[in-house]
């Protein structure tokens, strides 16, 4: 069925166990430990993404090469497929890019706040210099979740 949140110990990081209450058609639940939203099994959408940390880049490499293998492992040879993970998804490399500021990424919390719980995460550029614009972005390089997590909105929130 579906909950209300009522007795539930809330640890949400903004006021919003009302608002979902009062939106039964919401296609969100959020985490098991905080209040019940009105549908099963998702993320809350007001639950705040967690930005990360270059302490998060070894979690955060096995997330990324997990989310990437499933959407696209059955595209490239496995010998492709390890080039890219080694170049794309090498924690030292990870942690380097947040502490210069060259990207921003932000995970979608699972059972803990924890990066290796995480369910997806969206890296963002910063001043990329997209052929489109006039002058420096910000561009959404990548978007991933763990194939448990799509369909159920996940996506959504993160963008």
């Amino acid at each position: 069925g579906r909950g209300t949140g009522d007795g539930v110990r809330s640890r949400c990081r903004a006021p919003h166990e009302e608002l979902c209450r009062a939106l039964p058609e919401i296609k969100y639940r959020s985490r098991p430990d905080t209040h019940r939203c009105p549908a099963p099994r998702a993320p809350c959408p007001f639950m705040p993404l967690i930005p990360a940390t270059p302490a998060d880049a070894p979690a955060l490499s096995i997330l990324m090469e997990q989310t990437f293998r499933a959407a696209y492992g059955d595209a490239a040879s496995e010998d492709k497929l390890k080039i890219h993970v080694a170049r794309s998804y090498d924690p030292g490399t990870i942690a380097q890019r947040l502490r210069s500021g060259e990207i921003g990424i932000w995970y979608a919390p699972g059972a803990t706040d924890a990066a290796s719980d995480a369910i997806g995460y969206v890296q963002l550029g910063f001043n990329v210099s997209p052929p489109a614009a006039s002058g420096p972005a910000i561009e959404v390089q990548r978007c991933y979740l763990r194939p448990e997590a799509i369909g159920t909105g996940a996506g959504a929130w993160l963008i």
